[in-house]
C-alpha cells in the first residue's frame, strides 16, 4: 500500500473513560516518511492516542486515518509497530521474546 500525503491524519479525536477525558480535540497531520514522537507527562493521553492510532481501542469522537485507512482497523498491524513502555514489558524475557509475545497476543505472525 502506498502512503498518501499523510501517514497519520486525525481530526477532533477524543477518548473518554466515563467522566475522564483521556484525549481531547487531537488534530495531527504527520506526513509520510517522518519520524514522530508523542512526548508528555504521564497521564497526558499519549498512550491512549497511540492505542487509538494502532486500532487497539476506539475513539469516543472524531476521526483518524493511518496509512490511508480509517480507524479503527487492525489491517495496519503488518505495517505499523508499537511497543509499550517498560512498565508493560516482562523483564525476565528478552526483547525478542517480548516482541514475539505481544505479536502473538495481537494475532500477528
Amino acid at each position: 500500500m502506498e502512503c498518501e500525503e499523510y501517514a497519520v491524519l486525525t481530526d477532533d479525536l477524543r477518548k473518554e473513560y466515563g467522566k475522564i477525558i483521556a484525549v481531547q480535540d487531537l488534530a495531527l497531520k504527520i506526513p509520510c516518511g517522518c519520524v514522530y514522537g508523542l512526548i508528555g507527562p504521564n497521564g497526558s493521553g499519549n498512550t491512549t492516542a497511540i492505542k487509538i492510532l494502532m486500532g487497539l481501542i476506539k475513539a469516543s469522537k472524531g476521526s483518524a486515518k493511518v496509512l490511508g485507512r480509517s480507524l479503527p482497523t487492525k489491517e495496519n498491524s503488518e505495517r505499523v509497530s508499537y511497543m509499550p513502555q517498560e512498565l508493560a514489558l516482562y523483564t525476565d524475557l528478552t526483547v525478542h521474546e517480548n516482541a514475539q509475545l505481544f505479536s502473538e497476543l495481537y494475532g500477528l505472525e
